[in-house]
C-alpha cells in the first residue's frame, strides 16, 4: 500500500458512528414521545465473512493460500417524512498469512487472489417513499436482477 492512500479501519467508523447517534430520552410511557424519529432508532448491522482461497496454477513455483476477512458495517436511517438513507463501508484485511498475490500486496512470486486490502463506501443512498407502492433512490447502491447472471453485486475479478 502506497503512503498516500490512508484506510480507516471499519472499527473506527463504527465507533463514530456509534458516538454520534443521539438516544431518546426515557418516556414512562410510549406515546408520549412525539416528532420524529431520532437517528437512534434506525438499524445498524455489522457482518464478518471469512473466506479461504487456494490457487494451483503452472507457472509459479509456489501456490496461493489467501485468507482474507471482510467487514461489513451499515446504518438505515429511519424514515423522516418519507426520506431516509442507508450508508454502508466495506474493509477487507488479510485474515493470517499473506501467501497470495492480492494485485497490491508485492508478492509476484505467487499466482493472484484479486482481494486487495483496503476500505470502502459499498452503499450509500437517499431514499423517497412519498410515492404509492414506490421508492427512489438516488446514490451508489446494491442493484440485482433474478439470479445474479447478468446483473448483480458479485465483484468480478
Amino acid at each position: 500500500m502506497n503512503k498516500s492512500s490512508q484506510w480507516i479501519p471499519v472499527s473506527s467508523i463504527a465507533f463514530a458512528l456509534l458516538a454520534v447517534l443521539p438516544s431518546h430520552p426515557a418516556c414512562a410511557d410510549e406515546e408520549e414521545r412525539s416528532g420524529p424519529a431520532s437517528l437512534s432508532d434506525g438499524n445498524l448491522n455489522l457482518n464478518l465473512r471469512y473466506r479461504y482461497e487456494f490457487v494451483d496454477q503452472d507457472g509459479f513455483a509456489k501456490d496461493a493460500h489467501a485468507s482474507t476477512l471482510r467487514t461489513r458495517l451499515s446504518y438505515q436511517s429511519p424514515d423522516f417524512s418519507d426520506f431516509g438513507f442507508l450508508i454502508e463501508f466495506d474493509d477487507l484485511r488479510p485474515g493470517g498469512n499473506d501467501l497470495f498475490n492480492s494485485t497490491r500486496n508485492g508478492n509476484i512470486n505467487r499466482p493472484i487472489v484479486a482481494d486487495p486490502e483496503g476500505t470502502q463506501v459499498n452503499q450509500a443512498f437517499v431514499s423517497y417513499k412519498g410515492f404509492a407502492k414506490t421508492v427512489v433512490r438516488a446514490g451508489r447502491q446494491r442493484i440485482t436482477l433474478d439470479n445474479h447472471r447478468f446483473i448483480g453485486n458479485v465483484g468480478w475479478r
